[in-house]
């Protein structure tokens, strides 16, 4: 089982480097999910988006810490839109 996975996760990669052009991390790659298609699908907006990168990165390129507070920031992000927002009163 942990072999069809190996192999699915390196299949994953080669289709991504093959439309991008360009090889994508490890830590977008081993969930066997894109975070891009993902957000794609929810249709997410930027701040959105970086929030799901964010979390789900979180612990594998940085120091756990580190992502979970740049998430943090896209939410407030959000939050201030959203609030900004006239018909939101």
């Amino acid at each position: 089982m942990s072999d069809l996975r190996e192999i699915k996760k390196a299949q994953r990669s080669l289709e991504v480097e093959a439309s991008w052009g360009m090889k994508q991390p490890h830590y977008e790659t081993e969930s066997g999910f894109d975070v891009i298609d993902v957000c794609k699908a929810y249709d997410l907006n930027f701040n959105k988006g970086n929030m799901v990168k964010y979390v789900c990165r979180a612990g594998k390129k940085q120091d756990e810490l580190t992502d979970l507070l740049k998430a943090k920031e896209y939410l407030e992000r959000e939050i201030k839109f959203i609030r900004e927002q006239k018909w939101y009163t």
